[in-house]
């Protein structure tokens, strides 16, 4: 059989008072994990498993095959974990039982493709994405016992997947987790339930127009429908919700869009969909960008397209794996993509320039396309970078450099977007939901990493660009004169999007790894890297042990003992890596330019 538990948090004792846990809350959960799974059994834990070797122990000791899904206080690695005696344990697992295809994830994954996502973490019932199937599971609701997924379990969630329902609070309290009453904390969370319990307290029956308040991080415009000033039916019309963006549209909905909604659309979704993020200084409220970006595509851009029916208008669109990175707006149909990338500035810099490069380069290169037939078959990106605050003496600027257009607002003419090419709600929907592909030239070079890790003495091998066997070279030196003479060197590699930066690194990491016996780690903040290359070279253990263990990400709290250290996209380096980062600019850099 098969069973789920959650959040056990074995010898954490801080847990009787922060969730209200008996005190002897280890011995229940161990009695009833006893009673209930046998040694033939499988029991996936979805994480926060034990606290301290005591209670990682007395878990382990317990019956049944048992798979760790890491949760946030899960700090080792997966390696460790098995290690120790865990049969499996990784970050997420997808598993399709009885029909339905799950997800089982410690926290919620928001905007997930599965059938559903089970998860626990909250150690409540509530949620936080409307937009997909959740069932969030709280042990202390659970009764301190695993559930067994059985076929009633199975087939109750079949049915509202069946029907495309998002469950009442009461159906999920129902399935098997009705040890204890429903609470406040259920609905709002625990933050919601404070800020309720604050605003509320001393009232039998609070305003439901205030209650409704509460729920405005979920549904954009709620203020507004709240105080009157904004029609149901105007709600429906306005905007569509999605978990990857700020808000989208045709650009005939946008055209009619109220400014004051939007906005409010734009504010609710960014705190939705880049949880944790800041927005950046300026962006909201009607002075802010967001606001000047809206009036220069209403007075001077969006009127010369043609079809405005079948072309979408996507805003802060979240690139698939990119950690947060967001174009401000996209145009597209089924056959081209308009990149415009707004710069409250009278001029550009390099970096602008370079960030707007980025973006069509991940769009074109790296985004999958629902509709494309062949694998050859590409999108036509064209990037605009856009510059709201040229001297209207200069309302005709407009240059051309590195492919991308450098214009005033009163000078960008978009290309034709035909009436053919139109997109439906659909095929947007499934294009934003679109996952990120690695291009063809690093999986050839991988391949070739793989073909060369295979010989018992693996040479250094060589890549068709001239220009990456030129840098390596040059890194390999740079590291020799360091070892030699005990020197620290920091070397900075600039290039534009898609030189070869990211397989560069690959390659200088093999070259140190599998042929110089370096010790070397590489560090990325690219989530989809790290899946892709670890899921690709999983069966060249000669290769891939090593460098899965050294794809770790910025911020890691493991110590990094090793002596070379590369970096990809370090610019993304924040807080308070970024000070020291800057602290140390006195040193000796050496940058590896025009090689690139």
């Amino acid at each position: 059989m098969l069973w789920i538990i959650t959040d056990t948090h074995l010898n954490h004792h801080a847990m009787v008072k922060s969730c209200g846990r008996p005190e002897n809350f280890d011995a229940i959960i161990c009695r009833n994990w006893r009673e209930r799974v046998k040694p033939q059994d499988t029991v996936i834990h979805l994480g926060d498993c034990a606290w301290r070797s005591e209670g990682m122990k007395r878990l382990l000791e317990l019956p049944g095959k048992k798979i760790l899904v890491r949760g946030n206080h899960d700090d080792k690695s997966l390696e460790k974990y098995m290690e120790m005696g865990w049969d499996f344990a990784c970050d997420s697992i997808v598993m399709k039982l009885g029909g339905v295809v799950i997800l089982f994830s410690h926290k919620p994954r928001l905007g997930h493709r599965a059938d559903i996502n089970i998860h626990g973490h909250y150690h409540d019932l509530h949620r936080e994405d409307f937009s997909r199937l959740y069932l969030p599971l709280s042990l202390e609701a659970m009764g301190y016992q695993p559930i067994v997924l059985d076929a009633e379990f199975l087939g109750t969630m079949a049915s509202w997947v069946s029907r495309r329902r998002i469950p009442k609070l009461k159906e999920i309290y129902e399935l098997k987790q009705n040890h204890r009453p429903l609470s406040l904390r259920d609905i709002y969370g625990q933050q919601g339930k404070e800020r309720f319990i604050r605003k509320f307290d001393g009232t039998p029956e609070p305003d439901i127009h205030a209650i409704l308040k509460s729920f405005a991080r979920f549904l954009p415009f709620l203020p507004d429908l709240v105080k009157g000033e904004m029609t149901m039916t105007e709600y429906e019309k306005g905007y569509h919700a999605n978990a990857h963006c700020c808000y989208y549209a045709t650009v005939e909905e946008f055209l009619k869009e109220s400014k004051k909604s939007w906005l409010a659309c734009m504010e609710n979704q960014f705190l939705h969909v880049y949880k944790g993020m800041q927005s950046g200084d300026g962006e909201k409220g009607s002075d802010g960008s967001w606001s000047d970006t809206f009036d220069k595509l209403r007075g001077d851009i969006l009127t010369s397209i043609n079809d405005k029916t079948g072309t979408y208008i996507i805003f802060e669109y979240k690139l698939p794996e990119e950690g947060g990175r967001r174009p401000d707006v996209l145009l597209i149909n089924k056959k081209q993509i308009c990149v415009l990338e707004f710069k409250r500035k009278n001029n550009a810099d390099y970096s602008d320039i370079d960030q707007t490069l980025g973006y069509a380069w991940d769009l074109e290169n790296c985004h999958e396309v629902p509709w494309r037939k062949t694998a050859n078959e590409k999108m036509e990106i064209k990037p605009y970078l856009v510059l709201t605050r040229v001297n209207k003496k200069n309302k005709d600027y407009k240059v051309e450099k590195k492919g991308i257009s450098i214009v005033a607002p009163e000078s960008l003419i978009l290309p034709d977007f035909a009436s053919d090419q139109g997109l439906s709600e659909m095929e947007i929907e499934k294009w934003l939901e679109s996952k990120y592909s690695l291009q063809p030239g690093m999986l050839a070079s991988l391949q070739r990493i793989k073909d060369e890790a295979r010989k018992e003495h693996p040479e250094y091998f060589g890549n068709e660009n001239e220009k990456i066997i030129e840098a390596v070279e040059c890194l390999r030196s740079l590291r020799d004169h360091a070892k030699e003479h005990k020197k620290i060197i920091f070397v900075c590699v600039t290039g534009v999007t898609g030189a070869g930066k990211t397989l560069l690194g690959v390659n200088f990491l093999y070259e140190n790894v599998l042929v110089a016996k370096e010790s070397a780690v590489y560090i990325t903040a690219n989530d989809a890297l790290v899946d892709v290359l670890s899921a690709y070279l999983s069966d060249e253990k000669m290769f891939a042990n090593p460098i899965i263990k050294r794809l770790v990400k910025y911020r890691t709290e493991e110590k990094i003992s090793e002596n070379i250290i590369i970096i990809d996209e370090g610019q993304r380096i924040q807080g308070e890596d970024s000070r020291k980062y800057n602290a140390q600019r006195k040193r000796k850099y050496i940058y590896i330019k025009k090689i690139l």
